[in-house]
């Protein structure tokens, strides 16, 4: 079941891509981006910020998503709960979401975990990561992950909120992006009157 539709009409390797997002549909635009890079037979890489991995596992289970082609940087679950969280299956936790050192050495971690697997990294959210981050920490991770993943020819995605990005941090993000996609709401039909 596809909540929306959007028009990643091929990734290309070591292309970054920013994707734009209603805060409304935030958390849709994530699934829709999953679906989308697993059904082009890419490995999903999810670097979740937003929401534990394992409430994002529970809704890619529910729209049809093979959960073995996805596996998660989770960089909220260890800091929400304050203690070890259990282990869950392709899943890599960082301490907190501030813990930028932490989230690189993950990063290069999962490289290796899935060395002859295509992947494609998704960066859920920019937005989010502002809440813990100074806008100058995020652009130099933003600039490091997309150096590393480019040189290295993997695509990558960095999820935001439209009209949520200060006028700078969107300067770079779109230096850095070689491609914008713009997610729209998916259309709810109008409930029909007798």
């Amino acid at each position: 079941m596809t909540l929306m539709s959007i028009s990643l009409s091929g990734l290309e390797d070591g292309v970054v891509y920013l994707a734009l997002s209603s805060p409304k549909v935030l958390r849709d635009a994530n699934i829709a981006i999953v679906e989308e890079v697993v059904r082009q037979g890419f490995r999903a890489v999810v670097i979740t910020v937003s929401q534990p991995s394992k409430i994002l596992v529970q809704a890619y289970t529910r729209h049809g998503i093979d959960i073995s082609r996805v596996s998660f940087i989770d960089v909220i679950t260890k800091y929400a709960l304050g203690t070890e969280p259990s282990p869950l299956e392709n899943t890599t936790f960082v301490n907190n979401p501030r813990d930028l050192t932490s989230l690189s050495i993950a990063m290069t971690e999962m490289l290796r975990t899935y060395p002859e697997e295509r992947t494609c990294y998704l960066i859920d959210s920019v937005t989010t990561m502002l809440i813990h981050l100074s806008s100058e920490d995020v652009s130099k991770f933003i600039h490091f992950a997309s150096a590393k993943l480019g040189i290295m020819e993997i695509p990558l995605i960095f999820l935001a909120a439209e009209n949520s990005l200060s006028p700078v941090l969107l300067d770079h993000l779109l230096t850095f992006s070689g491609e914008v996609i713009t997610i729209e709401s998916p259309v709810v039909p109008q409930a029909k009157t007798p």
